[in-house]
């Protein structure tokens, strides 16, 4: 936690016990290298990829997927992660009750070499997520990724500085949008900003819940199921647990034993995810603008009641979930209904 107006640290979490804690190490993506990495394992595991294909109409009890190509394709099962503007969602029937939000982000990058080229300041050493801001609606994120090669910018600034009405995260930008938001930030940062790349306006939309995830044989999944506020670092973390739930669901250990039906598996899927996303889809709502929502800090700072500690998502909660228990659990209720019945 660094202040505003010079940089100077004023607070740190540290992570240096996460292994030992929770089993695995943290580590910071740059999507791009996220991405790779997904398609190549895809690839590997022997999935064909079929691009420019838009999904424009879907027959969800038969499994039929209609494409703008004119062409169409009939499926077991179709996973519809088609984001945020997601048409699958829309097409099983769900009308997304959305309320601005208050804060507009801009993303933007700069490589390492280019700062050390200027003789910026080099962040990417100390390996942290670091920020300024947090209580109340500017904040600016700053994460070292890609081994230290790329240093990343996520910053928030109030709504009514950009004209976008439409809900998107690609909306190209300049530097000179970026700095004039903050006169008066970290000269430091205002240095970095004169020279970051790619920058991108990503216009922040608050989505309700929505009242299902699963029709017939589509199942949505990541932002087309529960769109998320990112100051939970949350949004792809839970994408892939709802993969890494549809794999469990229909791996050999449960399928053809107790899941004996695609609509069964997709009837615990939406029990195992939904409960779960909304919590944390919830939570990053809230943390936009009070920074002891977030995990780690919710952890830390403002939960010294039992209130408290009952309604904020904590990075325990996150980190110690068992999928393979919720699983389960949610069976034997299944079974024991079946028996009641």
């Amino acid at each position: 936690m660094h202040n505003w107006s010079d940089g100077t640290i004023r607070d740190v979490y540290d992570l240096s016990d996460y292994k030992e804690r929770w089993g695995y190490d943290y580590h910071m993506f740059h999507r791009i290298d996220l991405h790779e990495q997904l398609q190549l394992t895809a690839k590997a595991l022997g999935a064909t990829i079929v691009v420019d294909h838009q999904a424009v109409d879907v027959d969800f009890v038969q499994g039929i997927v209609t494409f703008d190509t004119g062409t169409s394709t009939r499926v077991d099962l179709i996973v519809a992660a088609d984001g945020v503007r997601s048409c699958m969602r829309e097409l099983i029937g769900i009308l997304p009750q959305t309320k601005r939000c208050t804060s507009t982000c801009y993303r933007c990058i700069i490589p390492t070499s280019r700062v050390k080229q200027l003789g910026l300041k080099d962040f990417a050493p100390n390996k942290a997520i670091e920020f300024w801001g947090g209580f109340g609606i500017n904040k600016i994120v700053l994460t070292s990724c890609s081994d230290g090669e790329i240093v990343t910018f996520y910053c928030f600034y109030p709504a009514e500085h950009n004209d976008r009405s439409e809900e998107g995260w690609n909306f190209s930008a300049t530097s000179s949008m970026l700095c004039a938001l903050y006169p008066d930030l970290d000269p430091d940062l205002l240095a970095i900003f004169q020279h970051v790349e790619d920058i991108k306006l990503w216009k922040l939309v608050i989505h309700e819940p929505y009242p299902y995830w699963v029709k017939g044989r589509v199942a949505l999944l990541g932002d087309a199921a529960h769109p998320m506020l990112p100051d939970q670092s949350q949004g792809s973390c839970m994408a892939i647990e709802d993969a890494a739930a549809l794999a469990l669901i229909f791996s050999p250990e449960y399928w053809g034993t107790t899941v004996h039906t695609l609509e069964h598996g997709l009837q615990l899927y939406e029990q195992l995810r939904k409960p779960r996303a909304t919590r944390v889809q919830e939570a990053s709502a809230r943390a936009r603008e009070n920074l002891n929502e977030r995990i780690g800090w919710s952890s830390k700072r403002g939960n010294d009641n039992l209130e408290n500690k009952t309604t904020k998502l904590t990075i325990d909660e996150i980190n110690a979930y068992d999928m393979n228990e919720h699983l389960n659990t949610l069976i034997k209720e299944h079974v024991l209904a079946d028996l009641i019945h």
